[in-house]
């Protein structure tokens, strides 16, 4: 029996998008941990950004 290609789309990791970047940190030797730290982080800084009062005002 032979299963459609389009059969599986939904198990698609949703690291999938970012799959150049991790290989690429791969190669670097980046731990796994230290790989998903990096996006956490950046998050987290965007979250206190937008959290902050606006001091650009005058």
């Amino acid at each position: 029996m032979k299963v459609p290609a389009n059969t599986f789309d939904f198990a698609r990791s949703a690291c999938e998008p970012h799959r150049a970047w991790i290989e690429q940190q791969v190669r670097l030797k980046r731990n796994a941990q230290a790989i998903y730290q990096d996006p956490v982080d950046q998050f987290e800084a965007l979250e206190r950004v937008d959290q902050a009062p606006n001091s650009r005002c005058f």
